[in-house]
Protein backbone atom coordinates (compact mmCIF):
# COMPACT_ATOMS: atom_id res chain seq x y z
CA UNK A 1 0.00 0.00 0.00
CA UNK A 2 1.15 3.43 -0.90
CA UNK A 3 1.09 6.84 1.00
CA UNK A 4 -0.22 10.20 -0.74
CA UNK A 5 1.94 13.44 -0.04
CA UNK A 6 -0.76 15.10 1.56
CA UNK A 7 -1.97 12.26 4.26
CA UNK A 8 -5.32 14.24 4.86
CA UNK A 9 -6.21 14.19 1.29
CA UNK A 10 -6.48 11.78 -1.94
CA UNK A 11 -3.89 12.11 -4.98
CA UNK A 12 -5.91 12.55 -8.17
CA UNK A 13 -3.71 9.70 -9.44
CA UNK A 14 -4.29 7.19 -6.44
CA UNK A 15 -5.69 3.92 -8.06
CA UNK A 16 -8.36 3.68 -5.18
CA UNK A 17 -10.65 6.06 -5.36
CA UNK A 18 -11.12 7.35 -1.59
CA UNK A 19 -14.44 7.24 0.22
CA UNK A 20 -14.76 10.33 2.46
CA UNK A 21 -16.76 9.55 6.04
CA UNK A 22 -14.96 11.17 7.93
CA UNK A 23 -12.36 9.27 8.80
CA UNK A 24 -8.57 10.30 7.88
CA UNK A 25 -7.27 7.89 5.17
CA UNK A 26 -4.17 7.02 2.99
CA UNK A 27 -4.26 6.41 -0.78
CA UNK A 28 -2.19 3.83 -2.85
CA UNK A 29 0.95 5.30 -4.82
CA UNK A 30 3.46 3.25 -6.52
CA UNK A 31 6.32 4.43 -5.38
CA UNK A 32 5.77 3.85 -1.55
CA UNK A 33 6.19 0.55 0.13
CA UNK A 34 3.44 -1.84 1.11
CA UNK A 35 2.08 -1.76 4.88
CA UNK A 36 1.34 -4.89 5.74
CA UNK A 37 -0.63 -6.15 8.73
CA UNK A 38 1.76 -9.24 9.57
CA UNK A 39 5.55 -8.92 9.52
CA UNK A 40 8.57 -6.91 11.29
CA UNK A 41 7.40 -3.65 10.24
CA UNK A 42 4.08 -3.98 12.03
CA UNK A 43 5.11 -5.37 15.04
CA UNK A 44 8.17 -2.20 15.49
CA UNK A 45 5.19 0.52 14.89
CA UNK A 46 4.59 0.80 18.22
CA UNK A 47 3.72 3.77 18.35
CA UNK A 48 2.70 7.19 21.76
CA UNK A 49 0.26 4.96 24.29
CA UNK A 50 -1.59 5.33 27.10
CA UNK A 51 -0.80 3.33 30.17
CA UNK A 52 -4.14 1.18 29.47
CA UNK A 53 -1.85 0.18 26.10
CA UNK A 54 -4.15 1.26 23.88
CA UNK A 55 -3.41 3.22 20.65
CA UNK A 56 -3.42 6.79 21.02
CA UNK A 57 -3.62 9.96 18.99
CA UNK A 58 -3.49 13.80 20.56
CA UNK A 59 -6.65 14.70 17.98
CA UNK A 60 -9.08 13.07 15.93
CA UNK A 61 -7.14 13.55 12.76
CA UNK A 62 -4.17 11.61 14.16
CA UNK A 63 -5.75 8.15 13.39
CA UNK A 64 -5.56 6.75 9.58
CA UNK A 65 -7.61 3.78 8.20
CA UNK A 66 -5.56 1.94 5.98
CA UNK A 67 -7.22 -0.07 3.25
CA UNK A 68 -6.44 -3.09 2.50
CA UNK A 69 -5.65 -3.62 -1.51
CA UNK A 70 -7.68 -5.43 -3.64
CA UNK A 71 -6.98 -8.88 -3.82
CA UNK A 72 -3.66 -8.90 -1.72
CA UNK A 73 -4.89 -11.71 0.91
CA UNK A 74 -1.70 -11.01 3.27
CA UNK A 75 -4.14 -7.82 4.49
CA UNK A 76 -6.76 -9.28 6.36
CA UNK A 77 -8.58 -6.41 7.61
CA UNK A 78 -8.52 -2.33 6.99
CA UNK A 79 -5.92 -0.89 9.97
CA UNK A 80 -5.98 1.76 11.86
CA UNK A 81 -2.83 3.34 13.15
CA UNK A 82 -1.87 6.69 14.96
CA UNK A 83 0.16 9.33 13.34
CA UNK A 84 2.94 8.42 15.77
CA UNK A 85 2.70 4.75 14.78
CA UNK A 86 3.54 5.55 11.11
CA UNK A 87 6.06 8.46 11.89
CA UNK A 88 7.84 5.46 13.81
CA UNK A 89 7.34 3.02 10.85
CA UNK A 90 9.17 4.98 8.27
CA UNK A 91 10.93 8.04 8.10
CA UNK A 92 9.28 9.40 4.77
CA UNK A 93 6.27 10.04 7.38
CA UNK A 94 8.36 12.31 10.27
CA UNK A 95 8.02 15.04 7.56
CA UNK A 96 4.93 14.66 5.74
CA UNK A 97 3.00 14.19 9.48
CA UNK A 98 2.77 16.57 12.14
CA UNK A 99 0.63 16.10 14.93
CA UNK A 100 0.29 18.90 17.99
CA UNK A 101 1.82 16.69 20.48
CA UNK A 102 3.31 12.71 20.26
CA UNK A 103 3.12 11.88 23.99
CA UNK A 104 -0.26 11.60 25.97
CA UNK A 105 -0.26 13.80 29.24
CA UNK A 106 -2.16 13.13 32.60
CA UNK A 107 -4.98 15.69 32.93
CA UNK A 108 -5.15 16.45 36.48
CA UNK A 109 -8.57 17.30 38.51
CA UNK A 110 -8.78 20.86 39.92
CA UNK A 111 -6.54 21.12 42.88
CA UNK A 112 -7.96 20.80 46.61
CA UNK A 113 -5.61 19.35 48.71
CA UNK A 114 -3.00 21.66 50.50
CA UNK A 115 0.31 20.54 51.82
CA UNK A 116 3.17 22.96 53.46
CA UNK A 117 6.54 21.11 53.38
CA UNK A 118 8.40 23.83 55.49
CA UNK A 119 8.32 26.96 56.94
CA UNK A 120 11.54 29.18 58.24
CA UNK A 121 11.03 32.02 60.60
CA UNK A 122 12.06 35.46 58.72
CA UNK A 123 11.30 37.34 62.46
CA UNK A 124 11.92 35.38 65.36
CA UNK A 125 11.38 38.04 67.97
CA UNK A 126 7.50 38.22 67.10
CA UNK A 127 7.16 35.10 64.65
CA UNK A 128 4.68 37.03 62.70
CA UNK A 129 6.17 36.49 59.25
CA UNK A 130 6.88 33.22 57.76
CA UNK A 131 8.41 32.00 54.71
CA UNK A 132 6.55 28.84 53.34
CA UNK A 133 6.83 26.39 50.27
CA UNK A 134 3.15 25.81 48.78
CA UNK A 135 3.19 22.51 47.14
CA UNK A 136 0.25 21.14 45.47
CA UNK A 137 0.14 16.95 45.96
CA UNK A 138 -0.76 16.04 42.31
CA UNK A 139 2.51 18.58 41.16
CA UNK A 140 4.94 18.10 43.69
CA UNK A 141 7.51 17.13 40.37
CA UNK A 142 6.80 21.15 39.43
CA UNK A 143 8.76 24.13 41.04
CA UNK A 144 7.54 24.80 44.74
CA UNK A 145 5.36 28.30 44.61
CA UNK A 146 6.55 30.78 47.26
CA UNK A 147 4.63 33.05 48.75
CA UNK A 148 4.74 35.10 52.18
CA UNK A 149 2.25 34.14 55.60
CA UNK A 150 1.05 36.66 57.76
CA UNK A 151 -0.35 35.60 61.59
CA UNK A 152 -2.34 37.11 63.80
CA UNK A 153 -1.47 36.00 66.96
CA UNK A 154 -4.18 37.27 68.50
CA UNK A 155 -6.96 35.98 66.45
CA UNK A 156 -5.09 32.28 64.85
CA UNK A 157 -3.96 29.42 66.69
CA UNK A 158 -1.09 27.79 65.88
CA UNK A 159 1.48 25.09 66.67
CA UNK A 160 5.37 25.35 66.33
CA UNK A 161 7.61 22.84 66.04
CA UNK A 162 11.32 23.18 66.35
CA UNK A 163 12.92 20.40 64.13
CA UNK A 164 16.51 21.79 64.02
CA UNK A 165 18.95 24.53 65.23
CA UNK A 166 18.42 26.69 61.93
CA UNK A 167 14.78 26.42 61.16
CA UNK A 168 11.22 26.66 63.14
CA UNK A 169 8.08 25.23 61.64
CA UNK A 170 4.76 26.97 62.18
CA UNK A 171 1.11 25.42 61.28
CA UNK A 172 -2.30 27.33 61.75
CA UNK A 173 -4.47 25.39 62.38
CA UNK A 174 -8.48 25.36 63.69
CA UNK A 175 -11.15 23.82 65.82
CA UNK A 176 -8.51 20.99 66.96
CA UNK A 177 -7.72 20.37 63.32
CA UNK A 178 -4.57 21.12 61.24
CA UNK A 179 -6.23 23.74 58.09
CA UNK A 180 -4.07 26.24 55.95
CA UNK A 181 -5.45 29.03 55.08
CA UNK A 182 -6.19 29.78 50.74
CA UNK A 183 -3.58 31.28 49.00
CA UNK A 184 -4.09 34.80 47.58
CA UNK A 185 -2.30 36.70 44.76
CA UNK A 186 0.58 37.69 46.60
CA UNK A 187 -0.02 36.05 50.42
CA UNK A 188 -1.89 34.09 52.80
CA UNK A 189 -3.72 36.20 54.91
CA UNK A 190 -4.42 34.42 58.63
CA UNK A 191 -7.80 35.90 59.04
CA UNK A 192 -10.24 34.20 61.19
CA UNK A 193 -13.21 34.55 58.79
CA UNK A 194 -11.22 33.79 55.67
CA UNK A 195 -12.47 31.74 53.32
CA UNK A 196 -12.44 29.58 49.68
CA UNK A 197 -16.08 28.80 48.56
CA UNK A 198 -15.85 26.18 46.73
CA UNK A 199 -19.01 24.91 44.19
CA UNK A 200 -19.86 21.62 44.79
CA UNK A 201 -22.19 19.32 42.48
CA UNK A 202 -25.20 17.62 42.49
CA UNK A 203 -24.68 14.52 44.21
CA UNK A 204 -24.91 11.07 42.77
CA UNK A 205 -27.91 9.05 43.89
CA UNK A 206 -26.40 5.20 43.35
CA UNK A 207 -28.25 1.92 44.48
CA UNK A 208 -27.31 -1.47 44.62
CA UNK A 209 -28.19 -4.19 42.23
CA UNK A 210 -31.71 -4.92 42.25
CA UNK A 211 -32.81 -6.85 38.58
CA UNK A 212 -34.37 -4.53 36.32
CA UNK A 213 -34.73 -5.41 32.72
CA UNK A 214 -36.05 -2.05 31.45
CA UNK A 215 -32.85 -0.51 32.58
CA UNK A 216 -30.56 -2.37 30.81
CA UNK A 217 -27.52 -1.05 28.74
CA UNK A 218 -28.71 -1.11 25.20
CA UNK A 219 -25.80 -2.44 23.67
CA UNK A 220 -27.83 -4.28 20.79
CA UNK A 221 -29.17 -1.01 19.53
CA UNK A 222 -25.97 0.70 19.66
CA UNK A 223 -23.43 -1.24 17.85
CA UNK A 224 -25.11 -1.31 14.41
CA UNK A 225 -25.08 2.25 14.47
CA UNK A 226 -21.41 2.16 15.00
CA UNK A 227 -20.66 -0.04 13.00
CA UNK A 228 -23.00 0.89 10.06
CA UNK A 229 -22.70 3.78 7.51
CA UNK A 230 -21.66 7.13 8.79
CA UNK A 231 -24.77 9.40 9.70
CA UNK A 232 -24.91 12.52 11.25
CA UNK A 233 -24.25 12.39 14.92
CA UNK A 234 -25.37 15.47 15.82
CA UNK A 235 -28.31 14.79 19.46
CA UNK A 236 -31.27 17.01 17.73
CA UNK A 237 -32.81 15.75 21.27
CA UNK A 238 -32.87 18.27 23.54
CA UNK A 239 -30.84 17.81 27.17
CA UNK A 240 -31.85 18.69 30.18
CA UNK A 241 -29.10 19.06 31.85
CA UNK A 242 -27.02 21.30 28.76
CA UNK A 243 -25.95 24.73 30.13
CA UNK A 244 -26.04 27.39 28.05
CA UNK A 245 -22.95 29.19 26.69
CA UNK A 246 -21.52 31.72 28.10
CA UNK A 247 -18.46 33.36 30.00
CA UNK A 248 -19.25 31.41 33.11
CA UNK A 249 -21.33 28.35 32.95
CA UNK A 250 -23.67 27.92 35.73
CA UNK A 251 -23.01 24.74 38.40
CA UNK A 252 -25.95 23.70 40.38
CA UNK A 253 -24.97 24.04 43.54
CA UNK A 254 -26.56 21.91 46.52
CA UNK A 255 -28.54 23.69 48.67
CA UNK A 256 -27.59 23.63 52.80
CA UNK A 257 -30.29 21.80 55.25
CA UNK A 258 -31.52 23.80 57.42
CA UNK A 259 -31.43 21.39 60.24
CA UNK A 260 -27.69 21.29 59.85
CA UNK A 261 -25.59 24.69 61.21
CA UNK A 262 -23.42 26.05 58.71
CA UNK A 263 -20.55 25.68 60.83
CA UNK A 264 -21.69 22.09 62.16
CA UNK A 265 -18.57 19.28 60.94
CA UNK A 266 -22.10 18.06 59.72
CA UNK A 267 -22.10 20.52 57.31
CA UNK A 268 -21.45 19.84 53.45
CA UNK A 269 -22.20 23.63 52.57
CA UNK A 270 -19.14 25.28 50.61
CA UNK A 271 -16.99 22.37 51.03
CA UNK A 272 -15.37 20.88 47.95
CA UNK A 273 -15.32 16.87 47.27
CA UNK A 274 -12.35 15.50 46.81
CA UNK A 275 -11.31 14.36 42.99
CA UNK A 276 -7.52 13.95 43.18
CA UNK A 277 -5.63 10.93 44.59
CA UNK A 278 -4.69 10.65 48.07
CA UNK A 279 -0.66 10.50 48.54
CA UNK A 280 0.29 7.01 50.14
CA UNK A 281 2.66 8.99 52.68
CA UNK A 282 -0.98 10.82 53.64
CA UNK A 283 -3.27 7.77 53.61
CA UNK A 284 -5.43 7.64 56.84
CA UNK A 285 -4.62 4.77 58.89
CA UNK A 286 -7.26 5.27 61.41
CA UNK A 287 -10.61 6.62 60.81
CA UNK A 288 -12.71 8.02 63.49
CA UNK A 289 -16.39 8.17 62.44
CA UNK A 290 -18.71 10.16 64.17
CA UNK A 291 -22.21 8.44 63.63
CA UNK A 292 -24.86 9.81 66.03
CA UNK A 293 -27.54 8.69 63.98
CA UNK A 294 -26.08 5.07 63.91
CA UNK A 295 -26.18 4.94 60.15
CA UNK A 296 -23.62 2.23 59.99
CA UNK A 297 -25.85 -0.25 61.81
CA UNK A 298 -29.08 0.88 59.88
CA UNK A 299 -31.33 -1.42 58.57
CA UNK A 300 -33.09 0.97 55.80
CA UNK A 301 -32.86 4.98 55.44
CA UNK A 302 -32.43 7.29 58.65
CA UNK A 303 -35.37 9.52 59.34
CA UNK A 304 -34.24 12.81 59.37
CA UNK A 305 -36.02 13.21 62.83
CA UNK A 306 -34.20 10.69 64.37
CA UNK A 307 -32.87 12.01 68.34
CA UNK A 308 -28.48 11.99 68.12
CA UNK A 309 -27.05 9.99 70.51
CA UNK A 310 -23.63 11.66 72.31
CA UNK A 311 -21.95 8.48 71.42
CA UNK A 312 -18.21 8.65 70.56
CA UNK A 313 -16.86 8.50 67.67
CA UNK A 314 -16.76 5.15 66.22
CA UNK A 315 -12.78 3.68 65.66
CA UNK A 316 -12.10 1.85 62.21
CA UNK A 317 -8.56 0.95 60.53
CA UNK A 318 -8.15 1.01 56.79
CA UNK A 319 -7.56 -2.69 55.24
CA UNK A 320 -7.52 -1.79 51.59
CA UNK A 321 -4.97 -0.05 50.02
CA UNK A 322 -2.39 -2.60 51.63
CA UNK A 323 0.10 0.01 52.46
CA UNK A 324 3.43 0.06 53.95
CA UNK A 325 3.42 1.46 57.82
CA UNK A 326 5.62 4.82 58.36
CA UNK A 327 6.42 7.16 61.27
CA UNK A 328 3.34 8.05 63.19
CA UNK A 329 -0.25 7.03 62.68
CA UNK A 330 -2.78 8.91 60.56
CA UNK A 331 -6.03 9.70 61.61
CA UNK A 332 -9.00 10.95 60.13
CA UNK A 333 -12.35 11.67 60.59
CA UNK A 334 -15.72 11.44 59.18
CA UNK A 335 -18.89 12.76 59.80
CA UNK A 336 -22.36 11.07 58.68
CA UNK A 337 -25.48 12.90 58.75
CA UNK A 338 -28.75 11.31 57.49
CA UNK A 339 -29.56 14.76 55.52
CA UNK A 340 -27.11 14.03 53.59
CA UNK A 341 -28.06 11.03 51.86
CA UNK A 342 -26.70 9.96 48.45
CA UNK A 343 -29.08 7.40 47.86
CA UNK A 344 -30.53 3.47 48.98
CA UNK A 345 -30.31 0.58 47.47
CA UNK A 346 -31.40 -2.90 48.16
CA UNK A 347 -28.16 -3.51 50.63
CA UNK A 348 -26.37 -0.32 51.38
CA UNK A 349 -26.34 3.42 52.19
CA UNK A 350 -24.37 5.74 50.57
CA UNK A 351 -24.04 9.45 52.07
CA UNK A 352 -22.09 12.61 50.89
CA UNK A 353 -19.71 12.90 54.37
CA UNK A 354 -16.88 15.59 55.19
CA UNK A 355 -13.88 14.36 55.56
CA UNK A 356 -10.83 15.56 57.71
CA UNK A 357 -7.21 14.91 56.16
CA UNK A 358 -4.59 13.29 58.41
CA UNK A 359 -2.19 15.76 59.39
CA UNK A 360 -0.04 18.41 57.47
CA UNK A 361 -2.76 17.53 54.79
CA UNK A 362 -5.83 19.52 54.45
CA UNK A 363 -8.01 21.28 51.56
CA UNK A 364 -8.75 24.81 50.27
CA UNK A 365 -11.83 25.04 51.55
CA UNK A 366 -13.18 26.93 54.62
CA UNK A 367 -12.71 24.38 57.21
CA UNK A 368 -9.93 22.38 55.91
CA UNK A 369 -12.51 19.88 55.01
CA UNK A 370 -13.54 18.01 51.79
CA UNK A 371 -16.44 15.75 51.12
CA UNK A 372 -16.62 11.69 49.56
CA UNK A 373 -19.28 9.31 49.31
CA UNK A 374 -19.18 7.30 52.38
CA UNK A 375 -21.31 3.50 51.49
CA UNK A 376 -22.29 1.23 54.29
CA UNK A 377 -23.90 -1.89 53.83
CA UNK A 378 -26.86 -3.73 55.74
CA UNK A 379 -26.79 -6.01 59.06
CA UNK A 380 -26.88 -8.69 56.65
CA UNK A 381 -24.14 -10.96 55.71
CA UNK A 382 -24.33 -11.12 52.04
CA UNK A 383 -24.69 -7.27 52.23
CA UNK A 384 -21.38 -6.91 54.46
CA UNK A 385 -19.68 -9.72 51.61
CA UNK A 386 -20.49 -7.72 48.84
CA UNK A 387 -19.78 -4.57 50.23
CA UNK A 388 -16.48 -6.53 50.79
CA UNK A 389 -16.23 -7.75 47.48
CA UNK A 390 -16.37 -4.40 45.96
CA UNK A 391 -13.71 -2.78 48.33
CA UNK A 392 -11.37 -5.71 46.91
CA UNK A 393 -12.30 -5.11 43.27
CA UNK A 394 -11.42 -1.31 43.54
CA UNK A 395 -8.12 -2.31 45.51
CA UNK A 396 -6.86 -4.28 42.41
CA UNK A 397 -7.95 -1.71 39.89
CA UNK A 398 -4.93 -0.06 38.20
CA UNK A 399 -4.45 3.76 38.75
CA UNK A 400 -5.17 4.58 35.04
CA UNK A 401 -8.84 3.31 35.51
CA UNK A 402 -9.16 6.56 37.64
CA UNK A 403 -7.43 8.99 35.73
CA UNK A 404 -8.12 11.31 32.64
CA UNK A 405 -5.88 11.23 29.83
CA UNK A 406 -5.51 13.95 27.19
CA UNK A 407 -5.93 12.87 23.39
CA UNK A 408 -7.67 9.53 22.18
CA UNK A 409 -7.65 5.90 22.10
CA UNK A 410 -8.63 3.27 19.72
CA UNK A 411 -10.69 0.96 21.85
CA UNK A 412 -11.53 -2.22 19.68
CA UNK A 413 -13.91 -3.12 18.54
CA UNK A 414 -15.17 0.29 18.04
CA UNK A 415 -13.44 1.56 15.10
CA UNK A 416 -13.61 5.60 16.20
CA UNK A 417 -11.58 7.66 18.46
CA UNK A 418 -12.91 8.01 21.98
CA UNK A 419 -11.76 10.48 24.84
CA UNK A 420 -9.48 8.76 27.11
CA UNK A 421 -11.18 9.48 30.46
CA UNK A 422 -11.79 7.40 34.26
CA UNK A 423 -13.55 4.45 34.06
CA UNK A 424 -14.54 4.45 37.33
CA UNK A 425 -14.30 6.08 40.79
CA UNK A 426 -10.83 6.95 42.89
CA UNK A 427 -11.40 4.94 45.98
CA UNK A 428 -10.12 6.55 48.92
CA UNK A 429 -10.06 3.31 51.45
CA UNK A 430 -11.62 0.51 52.99
CA UNK A 431 -12.29 0.84 57.06
CA UNK A 432 -13.52 -2.16 59.01
CA UNK A 433 -14.79 -1.69 62.92
CA UNK A 434 -11.73 -2.53 65.39
CA UNK A 435 -13.75 -5.42 66.65
CA UNK A 436 -14.15 -6.97 63.27
CA UNK A 437 -10.02 -6.67 62.44
CA UNK A 438 -9.12 -10.28 61.29
CA UNK A 439 -13.06 -11.01 60.85
CA UNK A 440 -14.55 -12.49 57.85
CA UNK A 441 -18.65 -12.05 57.07
CA UNK A 442 -19.42 -15.66 56.37
CA UNK A 443 -22.84 -16.73 58.30
CA UNK A 444 -22.53 -19.59 60.74
CA UNK A 445 -25.67 -20.40 60.24
CA UNK A 446 -25.92 -20.92 56.24
CA UNK A 447 -22.31 -21.67 56.45
CA UNK A 448 -20.64 -19.74 53.18
CA UNK A 449 -23.68 -21.63 50.67
CA UNK A 450 -25.81 -19.59 48.27
CA UNK A 451 -27.05 -16.37 49.09
CA UNK A 452 -27.49 -15.61 52.56
CA UNK A 453 -30.28 -13.12 54.12
CA UNK A 454 -29.21 -13.41 57.87
CA UNK A 455 -29.06 -10.84 60.06
CA UNK A 456 -25.79 -9.55 61.70
CA UNK A 457 -26.20 -8.31 64.51
CA UNK A 458 -24.21 -8.18 68.72
CA UNK A 459 -26.17 -9.52 71.57
CA UNK A 460 -29.42 -8.96 70.49
CA UNK A 461 -31.45 -8.32 66.90
CA UNK A 462 -31.68 -4.64 67.79
CA UNK A 463 -28.14 -4.04 68.68
CA UNK A 464 -26.47 -4.42 64.40
CA UNK A 465 -23.11 -4.33 64.19
CA UNK A 466 -21.34 -1.37 62.89
CA UNK A 467 -21.11 -1.64 59.12
CA UNK A 468 -17.41 -1.38 57.56
CA UNK A 469 -17.36 1.50 54.72
CA UNK A 470 -15.67 2.09 51.97
CA UNK A 471 -14.78 5.50 50.82
CA UNK A 472 -15.53 7.10 47.36
CA UNK A 473 -15.24 9.35 44.70
CA UNK A 474 -18.44 11.71 44.41
CA UNK A 475 -19.24 11.35 40.06
CA UNK A 476 -22.48 12.51 39.58
CA UNK A 477 -25.91 11.54 38.74
CA UNK A 478 -27.38 8.37 37.32
CA UNK A 479 -28.11 8.50 33.26
CA UNK A 480 -31.45 9.06 32.00
CA UNK A 481 -33.17 7.47 29.23
CA UNK A 482 -31.93 9.15 25.47
CA UNK A 483 -29.51 11.26 27.44
CA UNK A 484 -26.42 10.48 25.49
CA UNK A 485 -26.22 11.49 21.77
CA UNK A 486 -24.05 8.78 19.78
CA UNK A 487 -20.65 10.24 20.15
CA UNK A 488 -21.27 10.39 24.22
CA UNK A 489 -22.91 6.72 24.07
CA UNK A 490 -19.65 5.48 21.94
CA UNK A 491 -17.49 6.93 24.60
CA UNK A 492 -19.35 5.17 27.65
CA UNK A 493 -19.13 1.95 25.40
CA UNK A 494 -15.48 2.26 25.35
CA UNK A 495 -15.09 2.63 29.30
CA UNK A 496 -17.19 -0.71 29.80
CA UNK A 497 -14.61 -2.35 27.02
CA UNK A 498 -12.01 -0.75 28.72
CA UNK A 499 -13.12 -2.53 32.37
CA UNK A 500 -13.21 -6.26 30.41
CA UNK A 501 -9.96 -5.28 28.99
CA UNK A 502 -8.59 -4.84 32.74
CA UNK A 503 -9.92 -8.95 33.45
CA UNK A 504 -13.17 -7.40 35.55
CA UNK A 505 -16.83 -7.56 35.06
CA UNK A 506 -19.16 -5.04 36.74
CA UNK A 507 -22.23 -8.04 36.51
CA UNK A 508 -24.78 -5.55 36.98
CA UNK A 509 -24.43 -3.10 34.45
CA UNK A 510 -28.09 -0.67 34.52
CA UNK A 511 -28.17 2.94 33.73
CA UNK A 512 -28.35 3.65 37.75
CA UNK A 513 -24.94 2.57 37.91
CA UNK A 514 -24.17 4.58 35.27
CA UNK A 515 -22.71 8.51 36.60
CA UNK A 516 -22.72 11.60 34.44
CA UNK A 517 -21.49 14.82 35.73
CA UNK A 518 -20.02 18.17 34.44
CA UNK A 519 -16.91 18.17 33.04
CA UNK A 520 -14.00 18.41 32.29
CA UNK A 521 -12.88 17.77 35.63
CA UNK A 522 -9.23 19.90 35.43
CA UNK A 523 -11.55 22.82 35.38
CA UNK A 524 -13.05 24.79 38.10
CA UNK A 525 -16.68 23.69 38.90
CA UNK A 526 -17.78 26.44 37.96
CA UNK A 527 -16.60 26.46 34.66
CA UNK A 528 -17.57 22.73 33.98
CA UNK A 529 -20.48 21.98 32.01
CA UNK A 530 -22.36 19.14 30.58
CA UNK A 531 -21.38 20.13 27.12
CA UNK A 532 -18.55 18.07 28.13
CA UNK A 533 -19.39 15.85 30.29
CA UNK A 534 -17.78 13.21 32.16
CA UNK A 535 -18.39 9.51 32.98
CA UNK A 536 -18.33 6.67 35.61
CA UNK A 537 -19.17 3.18 36.08
CA UNK A 538 -20.38 2.45 39.61
CA UNK A 539 -21.32 -0.65 41.97
CA UNK A 540 -19.11 -3.47 41.61
CA UNK A 541 -20.83 -5.66 44.74
CA UNK A 542 -21.25 -8.58 42.09
CA UNK A 543 -17.98 -7.66 40.13
CA UNK A 544 -15.58 -10.27 39.04
CA UNK A 545 -12.00 -10.38 37.93
CA UNK A 546 -10.66 -13.78 35.99
CA UNK A 547 -6.82 -14.53 36.02
CA UNK A 548 -4.95 -12.70 33.29
CA UNK A 549 -4.53 -14.60 30.36
CA UNK A 550 -7.24 -17.18 30.96
CA UNK A 551 -9.26 -17.70 28.18
CA UNK A 552 -12.93 -15.98 28.59
CA UNK A 553 -14.69 -18.91 27.00
CA UNK A 554 -13.44 -21.03 29.80
CA UNK A 555 -13.83 -18.71 32.46
CA UNK A 556 -17.33 -19.43 34.12
CA UNK A 557 -17.42 -16.07 35.76
CA UNK A 558 -18.63 -14.71 32.28
CA UNK A 559 -22.18 -15.20 31.83
CA UNK A 560 -24.73 -13.45 29.30
CA UNK A 561 -24.24 -10.77 27.26
CA UNK A 562 -21.11 -9.73 29.10
CA UNK A 563 -18.95 -12.79 27.82
CA UNK A 564 -20.09 -12.19 24.54
CA UNK A 565 -19.02 -8.80 24.91
CA UNK A 566 -15.60 -9.77 26.04
CA UNK A 567 -15.11 -12.57 23.71
CA UNK A 568 -15.44 -9.97 20.61
CA UNK A 569 -12.76 -7.39 22.21
CA UNK A 570 -10.37 -10.02 23.41
CA UNK A 571 -10.48 -11.31 19.46
CA UNK A 572 -6.76 -11.90 18.33
CA UNK A 573 -7.82 -10.22 15.25
CA UNK A 574 -7.02 -7.02 16.79
CA UNK A 575 -3.72 -7.38 16.97
CA UNK A 576 -2.59 -3.49 16.90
Amino acid sequence: MDLTTNPHKASSSSTVAPRWDGRVRYISLDHFRMLKKKGRNCKSAKGARTPNGLVWGHAVTDFYWIDKLPNDPSIVEPLIWSATMLKESHRAFRKRIHTSSDTPSLNQPWPVLRLVKFAEVVDRAQLSTLQAVYVGLLAQKDKAKTCNITIDLFTDPYEVHISGSHRVEAFLYLRRQYSIRRMTTSAWLAQGHSTRKSCDELAPEPVDDATDPDEDLDLEGLLPRLFGEPTDTTCHEPVEELVDDGPEPKLEVPLMSSSIAFDSPFSTTDVPKLEEFIPDDNFPDVLFVHDPYSITSSTARISSHCTPDNAAPKEYRRLYPDLPKEGYTRVSHLYLHPHNSLGIGNHSLVHRAPLSLPWPLSAGSRNGRVTVAAKTAFPLVDARSMLENEAGVYDKFPKHLMEDWSGFNIVPPLPFPVPVGPVVPKCFGYYIPVERIGKGYECQHCKGEGECHCSWYDDSPTDFKPSPILLLEECGTPLTKNQLSLDESTEFLSLVLRLHMDNVIQNSMYRRNMLVQPGPLYLSPKMRSMQTPSFRIIDFGRGMRYASGKSIEKDRSYEGDEAEMGMGIRSRDWDF
